[in-house]
């Protein structure tokens, strides 16, 4: 029996036609063998599937299913992606979306061994690419199986399935603001650097304790570290009250000291983090050193003021 299968976009019909060209000649290697013609092989408006010399117990129907599910999966999603990226985020560049869409299909189809995809705010749950995956290749069997000889493949997809495809849109959306995110943080880091870098070096220590969102620092005699020229600066000139810790961070800068030893219980978290990338090669991550004890019993965890002294 011969399919016609159809997209709408002609490079989309190409992809196809050049995805099941691919695949001919290693399931020709397993006896199963299918011919396909087209009016154009560069903007072909549909493709005629026809099986042919394969094993009595192949069905067409189910093997047609098969492939066009692995293509769908395998190479209509990824380009659905990129697709996507350009339409809905036309400020991304060339490279950020090539980075996007490799990211959020890779982890789109991590979901199938996985519970669920935690790199974006929402997540695709473990079921979703399961179902799709299950729905997809039913449905097709169906309208291949019935007395219809004909497919269109991603009306099918867009329409039959668009609330998986909106799950997809929506991981996206947050995989994006995610990533935005992230990229003003590195941009934040740099510049806290580079005003670290042309401040001079003074001879001073300072010690930093953060616990939780609490961060608290002391110089090298355990004496509160003063930020007042910081904060009486950021009160007349900051339209809306500076965080603590920002405050914090441009004391420390604006003293520049030669070593900071940061007393932390995360050091992957928050202020802590942040304190590292900053300053680098001058830091010292303690391993809790006798000050910790006094340092962190001394701390409110619930509190995130960097002033109040011990």
């Amino acid at each position: 029996m011969t399919y016609r299968l159809r997209m709408m976009d002609p490079k989309e019909m190409r992809d196809l036609l050049q995805w099941l060209q691919r695949l001919a000649i290693p399931k020709a290697r397993k006896g199963i063998l299918y011919f396909l013609e087209v009016t154009d092989p560069e903007q072909p408006a549909f493709i005629d599937f026809t099986m042919c010399g394969c094993d009595p117990g192949v069905n067409a129907a189910d093997f047609l299913s098969g492939i066009l599910t692995r293509y769908i999966l395998g190479h209509w999603i990824y380009h659905f992606i990129k697709e996507e990226l350009r339409r809905a985020h036309g400020y991304l560049n060339s490279e950020e979306i090539q980075y996007l869409q490799e990211r959020i299909y890779t982890e789109a189809l991590q979901v199938r061994t996985q519970r669920s995809s935690s790199w974006a705010s929402f997540t695709l749950e473990s079921g979703w690419l399961a179902d799709f995956e299950q729905q997809l290749k039913r449905m097709i069997t169906d309208v291949l199986s019935s007395s219809a000889d004909e497919l269109h493949l991603d009306g099918l997809l867009r329409f039959r399935f668009a609330n998986h495809l909106a799950e997809l849109r929506e991981f996206m959306h947050f995989a994006v603001d995610d990533y935005l995110l992230s990229r003003e943080y590195e941009d934040y880091v740099d510049l806290l650097r580079y005003f670290l870098e042309t401040t001079p070096i003074s001879p001073i220590v300072v010690h930093v304790v953060t616990v939780g969102e609490a961060a608290r620092a002391f110089t090298d005699d355990y004496a509160p570290f003063d930020v007042s020229d910081v904060r009486e600066v950021a009160t007349r000139t900051a339209a809306e009250e500076l965080h603590p810790q920002d405050v914090l961070m441009s004391a420390l800068i604006m003293r520049s000291p030669r070593k900071v030893v940061l007393h932390t219980d995360d050091v992957e978290f928050g202020f802590a983090k942040t304190l590292v990338r900053v300053f680098g090669e001058r830091l010292t991550v303690c391993d809790s050193c006798p000050e910790c004890d006094v340092f962190v019993a001394a701390i409110d965890k619930g509190s995130p003021s960097v002033y109040t002294s011990i």
